[in-house]
């Protein structure tokens, strides 16, 4: 995933905006967590469709490591700036 996004209009957009890296930080994560999230969904759904039980507890599981991932994240961010992450 190091060079997934690096093409990708919106984090293009985020990393030459004038806004604090810490902010850039919290946008960039919150946008490769939504591709994810949106992409894990697909994989869910044809899972589901499939009867392949297998694969939906797999991406199940990666789901509710993102969000946990992105909890985390924000009670880092909420820590260190004293904000919400998304409040920017």
């Amino acid at each position: 995933m190091n060079d997934l996004f690096e093409t990708e209009p919106e984090m293009v957009a985020i990393l030459a905006s004038d806004v604090a890296e810490i902010d850039k930080l919290s946008k960039v994560f919150k946008m490769i967590v939504e591709k994810q999230v949106e992409y894990t969904r697909g994989a869910v759904e044809l899972a589901r469709v499939t009867g392949d039980r297998e694969a939906l507890v797999k991406e199940q599981i990666k789901m509710g490591m993102l969000k946990n991932a992105t909890e985390i994240f924000a009670y880092a961010y909420l820590r260190v700036t004293g904000k919400r992450a998304g409040n920017e």
